[in-house]
């Protein structure tokens, strides 16, 4: 069964969201969806200029099928990892939050890539 509200971005739409992030002379080496969600759109993305590796998980397309606390939680992800760190806890960096429009179509987070085994 298919996620009604998990939807791909084309590559035009994940180069803006790098483009914003870096700058113009960024670019994407790689590049893949992550797999293991039907909410939000995952990719994993290595770039140069700088070097980096990122995940960048995009909020779902059709929020009327959401509920109305599924709404706001990408919003609130920054505050809250910023409560993790102030207590000490380690958690991921998030490098940029983009609510809707102000990148592309909908909202999303881009966060330090980390090796690890969930």
């Amino acid at each position: 069964m298919g996620s009604k509200i998990f939807k791909e971005i084309s590559f035009t739409e994940l180069e803006k969201i790098i483009k914003n992030l870096y700058g113009n002379s960024a670019s994407i080496t790689e590049h893949r969806i992550m797999t293991g969600g039907l909410f939000n759109t995952t990719y994993y993305a290595e770039t140069k200029n700088p070097s980096s590796r990122l995940v960048i998980r995009i909020a779902p397309e059709d929020k009327d099928r959401l509920f109305n606390f599924e709404k706001t939680m990408m919003s609130a992800e920054p505050i809250f990892q910023n409560l993790l760190k102030n207590h000490g806890i380690p958690t991921t960096n998030i490098l940029k939050y983009s609510p809707t429009g102000e990148v592309i179509d909908r909202e999303y987070l881009v966060v330090e890539y980390l090796d690890s085994v969930p």
